[in-house]
């Protein structure tokens, strides 16, 4: 939901929209009632005439480096390049975890397969051995 966030806010400013429509706007794409009640806190920071770094921070919803990132980028002028930035970072990160969700999953997919074999394989063999003692035993 950040990731998406911050991407349509970089999209939306880097088009000539303005900060508050960008703001509003991307918040209305998260779909986290939680979320989009603390992201409207960066409106209202600038609204109160605070920067957008300050609207950034008092959310608590972002990582350090994305707060440094925003305000760098707000003391340079540079603002929509360090959103790009910030955007290709999430995108990179959601990208690494889809990439590497199999793998992660494999280890447990492998014991399930072994546990269901097993419990094929008793269901076979313990009817045959208890036909075979019974038979022996007489």
């Amino acid at each position: 939901m950040i990731g998406r966030f911050i991407y349509v806010f970089d999209r939306l400013s880097t088009s000539g929209v303005p900060i508050i429509d960008s703001l509003r706007t991307a918040i209305d794409i998260v779909e986290n009632s939680y979320l989009k009640e603390r992201l409207i806190e960066i409106i209202d920071a600038i609204e109160e005439g605070k920067s957008l770094t300050t609207g950034f921070e008092n959310t608590k919803q972002f990582e350090s480096m994305v707060i440094q990132m925003i305000s760098a980028g707000e003391s340079s002028g540079s603002l929509n390049k360090m959103l790009d930035k910030i955007s290709d970072i999430y995108r990179k990160k959601y990208a690494y975890l889809v990439d590497n969700v199999s793998t992660m999953i494999e280890p447990l997919l492998i014991a399930a397969i072994a546990g269901f074999v097993l419990l094929l394989a008793l269901g076979i063999f313990l009817p045959m051995w208890s036909i075979a003692e019974a038979v022996g035993g007489v």
